[in-house]
């Protein structure tokens, strides 16, 4: 089966349109997509040549912040609710951390103007670090968070995630499902790793992405294919897809098969 169930399009942090994406899988022959914006979901049009998933990837927390990817059969006010949530927490926490960056570095912009210059209605710590990029008060990403944005930075300040157990009792009640994405960024050693699901699972996890070409190796997908496996979750997999400087869209394989079929009833 060819898919991908974890893309990203101008509607969040990729580089390419929705239109632009669907053409590439058409002539690709995808059979599925899904367009898993961070923190955000507009509905796409059914389309002849696809089937197209719908998808969202949360930032959540759960003892620790990571990624959860979440599909669902049809949306519901439940998934505004969490999406606004986020945004307005969002903006609190940017707006902390522009005001610190204010005091500390004597730098002077503003939520409200990074808003238009971004045509945003929420704004991230992404966002402000593009910002200061574009503006150059930093060479790069890496030097920008160092300065102004990690943990060590005089003006940190930290990001806002979604309880795990909130959006688990959303996602549940409209017959969706939600998956651990990219494990390999969450740095942990196997049995760490393992902990961890089990106490996602305990609490309504369904699945782990065990395939992500633009961050994770043919060995830790094997890897994380037997962690499923063992523990009785669902598998999926995309390409993680923001631009072709990176990754191409679509993978080749049936882990998302069962998934995918589940949806489909």
């Amino acid at each position: 089966m060819k898919y991908d169930l974890h893309i990203h399009s101008t509607i969040s942090d990729g580089k390419l349109s929705r239109e632009e994406i669907i053409k590439i899988a058409i002539k690709k022959e995808l059979e599925f997509i899904s367009f898993t914006e961070h923190n955000s979901f507009e509905s796409v049009l059914s389309h002849d040549e696809i089937n197209i998933i719908n998808g969202i990837e949360f930032d959540s927390i759960f003892k620790r912040s990571f990624h959860l990817l979440c599909y669902f059969p049809n949306y519901d006010s439940g998934i505004s609710y969490l999406i606004n949530k986020y945004r307005d927490n969002t903006n609190d926490c940017s707006n902390m951390l522009i005001k610190k960056i204010n005091q500390v570095f004597n730098i002077s912009f503003s939520l409200e103007e990074l808003m238009h210059f971004f045509n945003k209605q929420f704004i991230t710590k992404r966002d402000i670090i593009d910002w200061l990029i574009f503006n150059r008060y930093a060479e790069s990403v890496s030097k920008a968070a160092d300065i102004y944005t990690n943990k060590k930075a005089q003006s940190y300040v930290p990001k806002y995630s979604l309880p795990f157990q909130e959006v688990a009792s959303v996602i549940k009640n409209i017959g969706g499902y939600m998956f651990l994405a990219h494990p390999v960024s969450l740095n942990y050693d196997d049995s760490e790793l393992e902990e961890f699901v089990l106490l996602l699972k305990e609490n309504g996890l369904d699945g782990i992405e065990i395939v992500n070409s633009s961050k994770m190796s043919l060995i830790e997908t094997k890897k994380y294919k037997k962690m499923a496996h063992r523990y009785g979750l669902l598998t999926c997999g995309g390409s993680d897809f923001h631009d072709f400087t990176k990754h191409d869209i679509g993978v080749d394989g049936d882990e998302s098969e069962v998934l995918i079929r589940k949806l489909k009833k």
